[in-house]
């Protein structure tokens, strides 16, 4: 599994939810968990993956494009740099998602 955590300040949750709309029905085959909340100023997506390589294909070819569309209405930072990390365990019912 492979996870990948990032900070969005300047974009809310509600206007972070105006992503999902974009993205194409099979956009996150191989996502185990999305998670979204607020943070101070902005908000925090976690999500966990099959493999490394999925989630950059979903980057690549999804998030990237929607984000372009969606940042023309919102002034978003840079937020790269934070490191990923390997998951050592998920629980709860996305754990079985990619099943």
């Amino acid at each position: 599994m492979y996870a990948f955590c990032q900070d969005m300040p300047g974009i809310s949750v509600e206007e972070q939810a105006k992503l999902n709309p974009m993205l194409a029905p099979d956009a996150l085959d191989g996502c185990i968990a999305h998670v979204v909340g607020p943070i101070d100023g902005g908000c925090r997506m976690i999500d966990v993956w099959e493999t490394e390589e999925q989630y950059h294909a979903f980057q690549k070819q999804h998030l990237y494009p929607a984000l372009a569309q969606l940042q023309q209405d919102l002034e978003l930072k840079d937020t790269r740099g934070m490191p990923a990390f390997t998951v050592l365990d998920v629980t709860g019912d996305g754990h079985v998602a990619g099943v």
